[in-house]
């Protein structure tokens, strides 16, 4: 109990900063309740749709609930997907400087849900390598907040941001210049990016 309240103490009131491939987790609940005559697949009845920030999101939103103050960044679709994005960023704790790009839609995850256990999970994104000119303006906006974080977070799910040659290492010495720790949620075999 002594150790929850003393991290409960330290993390109220911090400064996170949150490099992150953006995602959005989308749930479909309802109930399959008998076998299509087409084809041998269930047949599903939605009920309700819920959304959440996929990825990263979830450390974002713990931290949030922390009340600790954290500034988001990565790159979203400029689509629907991209708007609830922005509409779950909406909480006093969140700073939202995330940039929009048309070419690419906002990275989702969809699961199907029947009576708790889930059926499918649909993806929707684009694995293309990202340019250095998205690299330049994650830099730019990073650099604009950097003066209110005190930790900076990268969480990398190899969905192409921290891919980009060189931008956890910029991040890492940006960090190390202002004396900052930095955590890393790796993704695959190449750690040399960290």
């Amino acid at each position: 109990m002594q150790s929850a309240k003393w991290a409960k103490n330290k993390i109220e009131g911090c400064h996170v900063h949150v490099i992150w491939d953006v995602m959005l987790d989308r749930y479909l609940w309802g109930e399959v309740k008998r076998i299509s005559p087409e084809a041998p697949v269930p047949v599903y009845n939605k009920k309700r749709r819920s959304e959440a920030l996929g990825g990263a999101g979830i450390a974002v939103s713990n931290l949030a609930g922390h009340r600790c103050k954290v500034a988001v960044i990565g790159m979203r679709g400029s689509d629907a997907a991209g708007l609830q994005l922005n509409r779950l960023f909406q909480n006093g704790h969140i700073r939202n400087v995330t940039i929009e790009s048309p070419e690419q839609p906002t990275i989702t995850k969809t699961r199907v849900v029947s009576s708790g256990q889930q059926l499918i999970r649909l993806d929707d994104e684009k694995t293309k390598p990202l340019d250095f000119g998205i690299a330049e303006k994650v830099i730019r906006k990073t650099n604009q907040v950097a003066g209110d974080f005190k930790a900076i977070m990268l969480s990398d799910y190899g969905k192409g941001l921290l891919q980009i040659n060189g931008l956890a290492q910029a991040f890492i010495a940006m960090a190390r210049d202002r004396g900052l720790p930095v955590f890393v949620v790796p993704k695959g075999q190449d750690w040399e990016r960290y």
